[in-house]
């Protein structure tokens, strides 16, 4: 053997704390070398050649402060024949074998470990090995968990803990196979067993799983392993349903070892690292065990809480589709929804997890969203079930502002998501689209059509009694008085830090400005209101892009140009000059927002008002090639106002803008046939512009088919130009595509939304804070005595515009380690009745011995950051060994 290595580990065993060490060398194998080793201040006595007597003499009493080593060529003796047996008792004993010499480079106090050792001699036998062992490995470390944290080395496990170990094998499992050709005879020993096998450590493994799951077999496979471990689980997760026949042949035992499965694939399939391959097994055994078939017998309500198998959230989600059509009863919308939240939290539609090459999570999460839009289409249906009744055409107006433009948000969210699942190759909404697309086309529309429209039907008998015989309304202001309402007073005021940033979205309904209203006041120091104003009428660009303008007077050229103080209106040159005589400039959004803090601020710095003009969503509904696309727009578009509304705020110091529309508009999903059109027979011959939703000249005539009324009355213009537009939602011709219109006086084209957003002071942001909402485990004294137990959260405040939903993940800790599954669960609740704001957690304990004595803890971390928020105390007595 190396004397250096002999040197070194006796120079390690003389500590602070121990100056005296005993080496027998049984064999005599170092007797000759013994006087030539290189140990520093270290006194070498052979125990051969002095009497016991002198030495115990000179080592307590003469040299007290000296360390020494007490060698000898012989055997150690028995305690009976041991003269120095009090001070081998207190000293340190080295062993010049490869085992011992192993065992002192570890720093492993337990001698009785040299065996063990000895057994696992060809791992240590390659440095890098050694290496890796002593980083981790502890003093008091015993077989088990030195073998562990071998084991942990062999399959490149962070964790030493067995449930890590077999994660790590699980997943180099699926590496090994051929993801294209996978079959589940193929899940057998992967190449990283073959070195637990090489070291010896293959039986240890497999007593391992028998203990904590309670597999065994003379002859034990990975597949037939996976299979049963995945088939438990997923039977623990049944609710009130026996598990199917076919299963039951390849359950686990039951008791506390079961739970250790749950445990044990609950963190499988919630790691970042691993998930890809708990997603391809699963498929795989689902496949195998058939259990889509399976799960056609099968309440969804019984598999509420089962994450196992991916067949459960198509399962779940055709039960829920099922139930929003064929519900004759009253939907529970409350209860749905909070159904819907809990499943967007688990491991198949969790956004903390990404895609694999078996699920499309987005696909899931968009299949919820358009459920739960679909649903509260229902409920609102339900709600105006006798139609829309109101009194008037401002309080028809303020129902529009208030409640009735959700149907307009819901049936767009609902085929925003739908389209994203149906790009992903999913059919389950197929069904359910009909069923939206029906709701609010052919009931919704037309309901609001008919209401609507009474109000807005001109008589020339009584001119005060149609809307659109006056277009006002006394408590909302009207588009045309815009730049005098809103901008005038700040380009009066003397300071020219008061500038004011005006953001025109062509086309941003009011729906979507809601939308964007609440994402705005959501963010820190941002302040922001919505309003709106009554849009002019015909509602089409040219016309509402003017009306936002300063002028003195509006007309309409001899082919329908819009006018302003007789100048030109149309394009972004255009309104740089006549923005130019109000201390003002135009320019597009997109060139605005590439320009440097530096540049952009010398580019305003001359001006109060700055006109920022945005074009997504007209720019595509108005085209037949991408009409189609409509939906996609507004989410850009939201998107793009909430970032340049940063960068205003951010890059130019913008502490005022307001957001706004030059009008709104129409869109179906569902292509239009004749009944949707106007049938004019001749186009009115004096008429100048002919367009889809409208018709504008002079002298233009009457028709039963349509509304007529001079421009004057509804935007402030001079001269005598007149409209024509149809009645309801109707067009006059479907060329160059008609699923995307405006130009009308329906609701959804005339209610232009107002955002005014002010940037906060940071004291005044302080007292308004943006933050998560805050929840609380209700009960005191919390004492777990069955190994699945479900705990209660209250949602202490309800979602608003500055408190934002919390997503955490809860679990029972020992120490710095869960000791049961980690459940994920978000309080997104906006109820005003908190005991609406309750969620429960059902936890599992792994199996194992717990201390009733001992205080554990209820750990909750933020699920994005990990950072935890709450600790509570728990005690655990498991004084009944069962599941439920």
């Amino acid at each position: 053997m190396d004397l250096r290595k002999i040197t070194d580990g006796i120079n390690q065993l003389f500590t602070e704390d121990n100056r005296i060490v005993f080496w027998n060398d049984a064999n005599a194998e170092f007797e000759e070398v013994i006087d030539s080793l290189n140990l520093d201040d270290i006194v070498v006595l052979n125990l051969d050649k002095e009497g016991e007597l002198a030495v115990k003499i000179r080592i307590e009493c003469e040299e007290p402060e000296k360390r020494f080593l007490l060698y000898s060529a012989k055997a150690k003796p028995s305690h009976e024949e041991d003269w120095l047996l009090d001070i081998r008792c207190y000293s340190k004993t080295f062993h010049a074998d490869r085992a011992a010499m192993i065992l002192t480079e570890l720093g492993l106090v337990n001698q009785f470990m040299r065996p063990h050792i000895a057994k696992r001699i060809a791992f240590f036998n390659a440095r890098e090995r050694l290496n890796k062992l002593l980083k981790t490995v502890e003093p008091e470390d015993t077989e088990e968990k030195l073998d562990l944290k071998i084991l942990a080395i062999l399959t490149k496990t962070i964790e030493s803990d067995f449930f890590s170990i077999l994660i790590s094998i699980f997943h180099s499992i699926a590496d090994d196979l051929d993801k294209d050709d996978a079959h589940i005879s193929q899940l057998e020993e992967p190449a990283v067993f073959k070195d637990i096998q090489k070291y010896g450590l293959d039986n240890f493994f497999w007593e391992l799983v028998k203990r904590e799951f309670g597999y065994e077999s003379e002859n034990p496979k990975f597949s037939n392993l996976l299979v049963r471990l995945f088939v438990t689980d997923f039977s623990r997760s049944l609710l009130s349903v026996d598990t199917p026949a076919p299963l039951k042949s390849q359950l686990l035992p039951d008791g506390m070892q079961s739970a250790n499965t749950s445990v044990c694939l609950s963190r499988w399939r919630e790691s970042i690292t691993f998930h890809e391959s708990y997603d391809f097994i699963s498929n795989m055994i689902a496949k195998a065990v058939n259990v889509d078939e399976l799960l056609t017998g099968i309440e969804s309500s019984d598999i509420q809480e089962c994450v196992t198998f991916q067949a459960v959230e198509k399962a779940l989600i055709r039960g829920m589709r099922d139930h929003v059509l064929g519900s004759k009863r009253e939907l529970d919308l409350e209860q749905f929804l909070s159904n819907i939240t809990l499943r967007k939290d688990k491991h198949w539609v969790t956004s903390q997890l990404k895609d694999s090459d078996n699920v499309t999570r987005e696909a899931y999460r968009q299949s919820y969203h358009a459920l739960c839009c679909a649903a509260e289409l229902k409920v609102l249906r339900e709600k105006y079930n006798e139609g829309f009744s109101f009194s008037s055409a401002e309080k028809m107006y303020k129902a529009y502002e208030t409640e009735l433009y959700l149907f307009d948000r819901l049936y767009r969210h609902f085929n925003e998501a739908a389209e994203i699942v149906q790009s992903y190759g999913g059919d389950l909404l197929k069904e359910l689209r009909d069923y939206v697309e029906n709701l609010y086309l052919d009931w919704f529309i037309p309901r609001l059509s008919l209401a609507w429209g009474h109000f807005l039907e001109p008589d020339d008998s009584q001119p005060k009694k149609g809307l659109l015989n006056k277009w006002r309304l006394d408590s909302v202001q009207n588009q045309h008085q815009f730049y005098l309402n809103h901008i005038s007073p700040h380009v009066k005021s003397t300071s020219i830090t008061r500038r004011i940033f005006v953001i025109i979205s062509d086309a941003l309904r009011f729906e979507a400005a809601q939308e964007l209203f609440v994402e705005l006041n959501s963010k820190h120091r941002i302040k922001a209101e919505l309003s709106s104003q009554l849009g002019v009428v015909p509602s089409y660009t040219a016309l509402g892009m003017a009306a936002l303008l300063p002028y003195s007077n509006l007309s309409f050229g001899d082919h329908g140009e819009v006018l302003i103080d007789d100048k030109a209106t149309a394009g972004i040159d255009a309104r740089k000059r006549i923005l130019s005589f109000h201390e003002g400039i135009a320019i597009k959004a997109h060139d605005l927002i590439q320009m440097k803090r530096d540049e952009g601020r010398e580019f305003i710095k001359p001006y109060k008002v700055v006109y920022i003009y945005h074009d997504e969503i007209d720019a595509v509904g108005d085209d037949a090639k991408t009409e189609d696309k409509t939906l996609q727009a507004v989410r850009r578009t939201i998107n793009d106002l909430g970032q340049l509304t940063k960068v205003l705020i951010n890059r130019f110091n913008g502490s005022h803008i307001i957001i706004t529309a030059d009008h709104g508009f129409l869109f179906r999903m569902r292509p239009l046939d004749d009944v949707n059109k106007s049938l004019i027979r001749e186009k009115p011959a004096n008429a100048v512009l002919s367009k889809k939703r409208y018709i504008i000249g002079k002298n233009l005539g009457s028709s039963l088919k349509v509304l007529k009324q001079n421009i004057k009355i509804t935007t402030n213009a001079d001269g005598d130009m007149e409209f024509w537009i149809p009645k309801g939602v109707n067009r006059f011709h479907f060329a160059g595509g008609s699923r995307f219109v405006h130009g009308g006086a329906m609701l959804q084209e005339i209610v232009v939304p107002v955002i005014t957003v002010k940037a906060m002071r940071k004291d005044a942001a302080e007292k308004d804070p943006v933050k998560n909402v805050s929840i609380q485990l209700l009960g005191s004294n919390h004492r777990i005595v069955m190994n699945r137990h479900r705990f209660e959260f209250i949602q202490m405040d309800a979602v608003s515009k500055k408190t934002l939903p919390l997503t955490v993940q809860v679990a029972v800790w020992d120490d710095d380690a869960p000791i049961s599954d980690v459940v994920t669960i978000t309080f997104d609740s906006a109820s005003s009745q908190i005991d609406e704001r309750k969620k429960s957690v059902l936890l599992t304990l792994s199996g194992g011995q717990y201390d009733r004595k001992k205080t554990y803890n209820i750990v909750v971390q933020n699920a994005d950051s990990q950072i935890e928020l709450q600790r509570y105390p728990v005690t655990i007595d498991l004084t009944i060994a069962s599941d439920f």
